[in-house]
Order: structure tokens, then sequence, then C-alpha cells
């Protein structure tokens, strides 16, 4: 039954039905359920107030089934991006709202909404663990690399094998040689994995190096700021470390009015500091050139 004229006949058939058996419909009324609505007839319904799980009030018609799978096989397992990812079917599988529309087709919604999370939200998760947060680990190691090229380098120069007016090439083009290398192999499947952190590694220390980067980042704000010999004031880099620090005390707020902005706070507080990092290998490199002059 998918059409109005489909739903009235049943209804009336089975109205009829029961008065033929000489049920009392005295003060009742025969309707159709659909999962959450129901139908008076062919046009008028109302819908029933059911539990997020369910997909009707009256069966046992969940959602979501609970297997016993062994902990090699557990979401999270491979680290946030098993749930928070733009293919992954936890968040963004199509699920089966009502069996069929108006044409006899399956109506479905994403999972997101069965989860009672908006679309903002979701994708705004996916796009912290698939896109941020790999940017963010990416940057802590270029920055590692880039602070090790750089003494090499310096000593090199120091020691007059190497001349002053290579530096900025020797520097960027081994560290970007490097880089390039360990992107292959982080990329190269079971090979990555042996060879490098495991993404659940990186997630399940990503607190420890935040506060890392954070101040490594007031670190190098102070000192430059100390260097030049010039008053505080709200340049890119203190604007940047004084939103990580609200962000991630936002993170740590669990109230329901503001709910959805600190959800929100865990994605700027990645971008805030991918931006602090990106900094520190400015200032690292002109840093690093100053005491070369």
């Amino acid at each position: 039954m998918n059409t109005a004229s489909e739903i009235d006949a049943f209804i009336q058939s089975v109205t009829e039905h029961l008065k033929f058996k000489g049920y009392d419909l005295t003060g009742k009324q025969v309707v159709w359920v659909n999962d959450d609505r129901m139908y008076f007839n062919g046009k008028d319904y109302k819908m029933l107030d059911k539990e997020i799980y369910e997909a009707s009030p009256y069966a046992s018609v969940h959602k979501f089934s609970h297997d016993v799978s062994p902990s090699g096989a557990a979401l999270g397992r491979n680290g946030c991006t098993d749930c928070h990812s733009f293919n992954s079917s936890f968040f963004f599988a199509q699920t089966l709202k009502y069996p069929f529309d108006e044409n006899g087709n399956p109506f479905t919604e994403p999972q997101y909404k069965r989860l009672g999370i908006s679309g903002f939200m979701a994708y705004t998760g996916a796009f912290r663990e698939s896109i941020a947060k790999p940017i963010f680990y990416f940057g802590i190691a270029a920055f590692i690399i880039f602070l090790l090229i750089n003494i090499l380098i310096s000593n090199l120069i120091k020691n007059k094998i190497i001349a002053f007016k290579q530096y900025s090439f020797i520097n960027w083009m081994v560290s970007f040689g490097i880089l390039s290398a360990g992107a292959f192999g982080y990329l190269a499947g079971d090979l990555g994995n042996y060879m490098l952190p495991t993404r659940l590694f990186l997630d399940s220390n990503h607190f420890l190096f935040s506060i890392a980067v954070l101040f490594t980042g007031i670190w190098f704000y102070l000192k430059f700021k100390f260097d030049q010999k010039q008053p505080f004031d709200l340049n890119w880099f203190s604007v940047l470390i004084i939103i990580t620090i609200i962000s991630g005390i936002l993170m740590l707020i669990k109230l329901e009015f503001i709910e959805t902005i600190s959800h929100l706070a865990y994605t700027v507080f990645d971008l805030s500091l991918i931006g602090i990092l990106i900094l520190c290998v400015y200032y690292l490199e002109k840093s690093f050139k100053k005491l070369l002059i």
C-alpha cells in the first residue's frame, strides 16, 4: 500500500470485516500505521512519538543491531575516521525511514538524522577527522623535520661547508624530499602502519600533541616579541593562541545549551593548531637566518 486510495481501501475493508465478525467498534476507529505515521484515511495521518532508535512505537523494529565481533573488527580500531569520515556508513549510510513512498519506492534518510545529529555537525566532524587532523599530524612531522634540517644546515654553513646563499634552497628541498617520502610511506597501507605511527596511536595521543604544539607556539611568540622589543599586540600568532585556548576550554564544557558550540570547538581547536604550526615553521626559518647573518 503506497497510495491514498489503497490506504483508504485497506482501512475500509478491515472495518467491514470486523463489523461482519461482530466486533464492537463503538468509540473505536480502524487505522493503518506505517512506522511513525498513523493514518486515519488515505490523506490524514498523525505523527507518533517514539524513541530515536525505533522505527515504530508499535513494534520492536530497531535500526541498529549489536553483533559480537573480535576487538580487531570494532569501530575505532583505526582511529576516529572509522566513524567520522565522509565515506563512513556509521553516519552517512542511507537508512530506511518508510518502507515506501507514494510512488512505491523505499524512503531513506542519512543515518545521522536517525541519531539526532544535524547534517552540518556530521559533515563538520568528518572534515575534522578526515582532513584537518591529518594536516595537523603532518604539520607536526614537518616542523620537527624542518627544525632538524635547519640545525644541520646551520652547522654546515658555520663550518663553511656550504654557502649561506644556498641555505633556503637546500633547507626546503631536503625537507620537502623527506616529507614526501614519509607521506608516500604513510599512504602505502600496511607498510606505512609498520614504519610510522598508526592513526589510532595519533588520535589516542592527540591531547599530548596539541599541548606540545600550543606551548611551542607560545614559546615562539614570546621569544620573538622579546627579541624585537615590541609591545604585545594581537597579531596572527597571538590570535591563534587565544582561539586555541578558548576552543580548548569550550571542548571541556558539557552544558546542553551550548552543546553545538562545544562540538564545533573541536574543529576550531584543530584548525587553530594547524595555523600555529605554520607560523612556527615561518618563525623558525626566520630565527635561523638571523643567527647566520
